[in-house]
């Protein structure tokens, strides 16, 4: 981690994100993921400060999404994070489209887009992938 919170230097641009999601719907199928079928999807972003912080929280509400959330820095680190909840399928959040739509949001704001996950049961993709 960096003094901000963030991962050692992940690469945030378009091509970086292309590739992170194609790795993460990679390893979704190895869990026996249905990619088509919509879920609970988590969304990650960091912001300077409490203000752009909230701005995003604003666009990602004004985008759909719910559960939206701003946090402080945690003790010993410098960013704001902002996460928001919406379901979709995989395939369609690891997409160039979602994904320029939210750095579309963002960069103006000086903000970063992380990344998005989805929560697993690990238990049920084993027993569908046993049978």
């Amino acid at each position: 981690m960096n003094g901000d919170g963030r991962e050692e230097s992940p690469d945030r641009t378009r091509a970086g994100h292309a590739a992170r999601n194609k790795a993460l719907l990679e390893r979704l199928t190895e869990l026996g993921v249905r990619l088509e079928e919509p879920r609970l999807i988590d969304w990650f972003f960091w912001a300077r400060d409490q203000s752009t912080a909230h701005a995003v929280a604003e666009g990602l509400t004004n985008k759909g999404m719910t559960q939206v959330v701003t946090s402080p820095p945690r003790e010993g680190h410098a960013l704001w994070s902002a996460q928001g909840q919406m379901r979709m399928s995989p395939t369609l959040a690891g997409s160039e489209g979602i994904t320029d739509a939210l750095l579309a949001l963002t960069q103006p704001l000086g903000a970063e887009y992380d990344g998005w996950g989805t929560a697993v049961d690990e238990t049920a993709t084993q027993n569908e992938t046993s049978n």
